[in-house]
């Protein structure tokens, strides 16, 4: 497994337009190592191989709403108040590198 390691985790920021500064990347960093160590600590179970993957943790109770159609917007209205739109499509600034 990788070491993680504050330049890793400030270019991993970065990317994502993120600013840390160095008390936040040591405590990012440390609770990083608490969870690849608890990882590891899994992976060691005995027959942890068999146990099938949980999706969703919780069982749900309840029901759910009927769905029934609704007038959608066309595209035309819903590009009306775009700032910025290109080949029928909102243009938004870019988040991720």
């Amino acid at each position: 497994m990788k070491k993680v390691t504050k330049k890793s985790l400030a270019d991993i920021a970065t990317h994502l337009k993120f600013e840390l500064d160095p008390t936040e990347l040591a405590i990012l960093k440390k609770e990083c190592e608490h969870l690849f160590q608890a990882f590891i600590k899994m992976r060691q179970l005995p027959q942890i191989e068999e146990v099938e993957p949980l999706f969703f943790p919780y069982e749900i109770v309840g029901d759910l709403r009927e769905d029934y159609p609704v007038q959608l917007l066309t595209q035309a209205q819903s590009l009306k108040n775009a700032k910025q739109k290109k080949d029928g499509q909102i243009v938004i600034p870019k988040v991720v590198k």
